[in-house]
């Protein structure tokens, strides 16, 4: 059983991978998150990323609703949702492009925990390819999750995410925050 619980993880962990190691919305928040307010901020937008993973994955167990991401109306509507919203974030951040990163103080009340995070979920619920991993990559592994350890395996593949992504995210996000003071523009 150990040895499935660690090939689940080592499993979610690639899953998880191929996932946030494609530049998309969420990763160039963080990145934006990380510059402009540091690392801390950067951080909370990858916890409110995890954290609707998570409730996502917690929906699909508790309702069963795997039909429901699988169905081609469901991947239409959220694909048509999450392409506006990109192309309103990508007029926004072409907009505001020839602007230099501002300096936040710490106690600068743009600077608070709400904006990363409620910033963090709504750039996850608005991407499209958020739904499509889970429809495509998520579900089905998930179930052979399930199939190959059980409720355990579940839980083994879900840590293995979770871990990708804080490595990943939280990689990109020190990274950003300490590089920003040396790169001159």
């Amino acid at each position: 059983l150990m040895l499935n619980l660690l090939i689940e993880a080592g499993i979610g962990f690639m899953a998880g991978l191929s996932g946030v190691t494609f530049p998309g919305p969420v990763f160039i928040f963080i990145l934006q998150q990380s510059l402009v307010k540091g690392f801390k901020s950067g951080f909370i937008a990858m916890i409110a990323h995890s954290l609707v993973g998570l409730v996502i994955l917690v929906l699909v167990l508790i309702t069963g609703i795997t039909a429901i991401f699988g169905s081609p109306t469901f991947q239409f509507y959220m694909g048509l949702v999450g392409g506006l919203s990109l192309v309103t974030l990508g007029l926004l951040i072409s907009k505001n492009s020839n602007r230099q990163i501002p300096t936040l103080k710490p106690n600068d009340k743009s600077a608070d925990v709400c904006r990363p995070f409620i910033g963090g979920v709504v750039v996850s619920i608005s991407n499209p390819a958020f739904f499509l991993w889970w429809a495509v990559i998520g579900l089905p592994m998930l179930g052979q999750a399930q199939d190959f350890a059980g409720m355990m395996g579940i839980y083994a593949w879900t840590v293995g995410i979770l871990i990708a992504l804080f490595l990943w995210y939280g990689g990109i996000s020190f990274i950003a925050s300490r590089g920003k003071n040396h790169v001159s523009n």
